[in-house]
């Protein structure tokens, strides 16, 4: 995908309910150091809960920063993460 074109990244991933807290904590994370207000959202199943962030209308690079900035972030230690980007087809049409 060009760079120069937004994306939106949808990222997820399997991890106990009591994080939770820590999750939510980890959108602020990202805030603070991009700039980007993220999404959480979770799905609950008997055997597992998923998450998954959302982010809009960004720059593929700062997802390579979140990407690496969540490597670095203990509540991630044993959790695998799972990145898709999508865009727009207005914006890859032209």
């Amino acid at each position: 995908m060009p760079d120069d074109i937004n994306i939106s990244a949808f990222i997820w991933y399997h991890a106990d309910s009591n994080l939770q807290t820590d999750l939510l904590a980890w959108l602020g994370q990202v805030k603070r150091a991009t700039g980007i207000q993220g999404r959480l959202l979770v799905r609950k199943q008997p055997d597992k809960t998923t998450y998954m962030e959302i982010y809009d209308n960004v720059k593929p690079q700062l997802i390579d920063i979140i990407e690496d900035l969540a490597g670095q972030t203990p509540c991630f230690s044993d959790i695998q993460r799972r990145c898709e980007s999508f865009s727009s087809l207005s914006d890859i049409s032209s």
